[in-house]
């Protein structure tokens, strides 16, 4: 691996030097991605084992026509704020700083099963992930002009591109470059593998270009071009040891390299990287704070760019604990960079990035009375702390006179089913469809492995709940996988589909919580803000549900059958909230607070 420099003369745009350094795994950057595209990743229906057939693609002559992203191709919907290659035990600390992007090496020789959990971990702290696979496993046979993929990077594929952290695939590092002037891949190579890999997957492709337009003035076989990379990244060191910033030889720089890309790849996306070595062997600094936000602003003032990368490397310490916890006087700048030049450039688009994982609008208390009540006129003038709504039946109004009264308001949909009756049924693809849910005419379960088809039906629904002013959301049925769906459901897979309801509610300042899943609770109650259960003193379950109130949240408990006189006793001394119900859920309640 090889880390293309760019040696800094204060009178002249930098060209590539010969000289190069080691790149280590041991650096770290923060990446500030803005995109503009509208779909979720796609999903594949499960993780299948890779077989030993390698991809094997011939390569074409070089053609500014070459293939570029398939139709089912996943693109992101909102914009990143990131950091490269954080240790699995350091998301948590690198998400409360406001991060949601990392890009991170999987080892080769590691079990898929690590790579699925890194990806669960950074998706169920709403963050995304552009995985790398090292050492690479495909290759290039120069004397045929045919790229193998190994089976272990089929699998590596197969697996990223079913999962919906994944942002990208990380494809080549400075592919131009290599060991010398002369090595290298040539355009149409890199395009041949482009296409070898979207054979496989799906997902977009990034790579590490760096000098995009030198590359192109220099070596017409070796100029971008469309189908080698989705995400094309270029790199400036503007920070001299003397102490200069080489500002205005950035802002030529940033102007070549737009109007290189847009004019040889204009569907690719320009991703601009500021690199400071802080080892003192080097030609380069850290830069202060206050170069830090010119830099900032002069990147994102022009909007052909995609993102930037604050790119901070030493030789031999690890990524956010040997560097940026140790450079907590950098910690406010970036900060104020994320909410003060990025989060504007979003516009309309701007979500919760940079706010609190959770900002909902009234407290919900872990001890409560409440109601639930999906029939019949609501009776929004009960004394009660917390009320429990139907979607799309009650009325904006009725919400809004509950909020006058400091109610808590929870918003009910199924999220693991169809149902017919819905205004938005239309929406559901066949193909998600599966058996009736027994005893529920005109609803059916979903196969939710398809995270790229259901999350734009979710999430639509999510964002009307803001719009009525709900301050969380109840999705039910969110234990398929216990059930006879007609789809081969898993733990695993329900489980991911549960943290992307979670996240995606807690980007829209909305509370959620866990509806059963009773099997799952101590894996979800770190992301879940309360769970509603259904009999469990009926089933003799209830012992399941105290991680919740160990962690300090409520639990709500609904009983149907049972008289109050045969739980409530128990369920106050366990610490929940507990009501008598009709089936109906209509107004009739019985509290065992009251």
């Amino acid at each position: 691996m090889r880390l293309l420099r760019y040696y800094i003369e204060a009178d002249r745009i930098p060209t590539p030097s010969k000289e190069v350094a080691v790149k280590s795994k041991s650096f770290l950057a923060i990446l500030i991605m803005v995109s503009s595209c509208t779909a979720w990743p796609n999903m594949r229906n499960q993780l299948t084992a890779s077989d030993d057939r390698p991809a094997a693609v011939s390569t074409p002559a070089a053609t500014a026509n070459a293939e570029g992203r398939t139709a089912s191709e996943p693109t992101p919907v909102l914009p990143f704020y990131g950091i490269q290659y954080v240790p699995l035990s350091e998301l948590p600390q690198v998400r409360a700083l406001g991060f949601d992007m990392v890009l991170t090496d999987f080892a080769y020789d590691a079990d898929p099963a690590e790579w699925v959990t890194y990806l669960d971990t950074a998706w169920s702290l709403g963050m995304r992930v552009i995985p790398w696979l090292w050492p690479e496993g495909w290759k290039l046979n120069r004397q045929t002009g045919v790229w193998t993929i190994d089976a272990t990077a089929r699998r590596f594929l197969e697996t990223v591109a079913g999962h919906p952290a994944t942002f990208a695939v990380y494809a080549l590092h400075e592919p131009y470059w290599m060991e010398c002037d002369t090595c290298g891949y040539t355009t149409a190579e890199q395009q041949a593998l482009y296409r070898a890999i979207k054979q496989i997957a799906p997902v977009p492709i990034y790579s590490e270009i760096n000098g995009i337009a030198f590359w192109a003035e220099a070596t017409p076989e070796k100029a971008i071009a469309p189908g080698v990379c989705d995400y094309c990244q270029t790199a400036f060191y503007p920070f001299i040891n003397d102490g200069r910033y080489l500002r205005d030889e950035l802002i030529a720089l940033i102007q070549r390299e737009i109007a290189t890309l847009q004019r040889l790849a204009p569907e690719s996306r320009l991703i601009w990287t500021m690199p400071a070595f802080e080892y003192h062997e080097d030609a380069l600094r850290m830069p202060t704070s206050a170069e830090m936000w010119d830099y900032a602003r002069l990147v994102y003032g022009r909007a052909e760019i995609s993102g930037d990368w604050w790119y901070m490397w030493r030789w031999d310490n690890d990524l956010y604990s040997s560097y940026l916890a140790l450079h907590p006087t950098l910690h406010p700048t970036v900060r104020k960079i994320a909410d003060e030049i990025v989060a504007p450039r979003r516009g309309s688009r701007a979500t919760s990035v940079f706010l609190p994982l959770v900002v909902h609008r009234r407290p919900l208390p872990q001890h409560a009375r409440w109601q639930i009540q999906y029939t019949g006129e609501i009776q929004t003038d009960l004394e009660v702390d917390v009320f429990n709504l139907d979607l799309f039946d009650a009325p904006s109004e009725a919400i809004a006179t509950l909020h006058r009264k400091g109610v808590f308001v929870m918003c009910y949909f199924s999220a693991g089913s169809y149902e017919s009756w819905r205004p938005d049924a239309p929406a559901f693809p066949a193909e998600v469809l599966g058996k009736d849910m027994q005893g529920w005419h005109g609803e059916k379960w979903l196969d939710i492995r398809r995270i790229d088809l259901l999350a734009p039906i979710m999430e639509a629904r999510l964002d009307l709940a803001v719009r009525k002013g709900c301050d969380g959301v109840d999705p039910d049925n969110v234990n398929g996988y216990t059930n006879d769906t007609g789809f081969p459901l898993t733990a695993d897979d329900q489980r991911r589909y549960n943290l992307f309801l979670a996240h995606a509610a807690h980007r829209r300042g909305l509370l959620v919580g866990l509806k059963n899943d009773l099997e799952q609770v101590s894996e979800l109650v770190g992301h879940f803000d309360w769970i509603i259960n259904e009999e469990c003193f009926s089933f003799g379950e209830c012992e399941r549900l105290l991680p919740f109130v160990q962690a300090g949240k409520p639990v709500f408990v609904i009983e149907y059958e049972l008289e109050p006189s045969d739980f409530c006793r128990q369920a106050l001394q366990m610490g929940f909230n507990a009501l008598r119900k009709h089936w109906a859920l209509d107004a009739y309640r019985v509290d065992c607070r009251e």
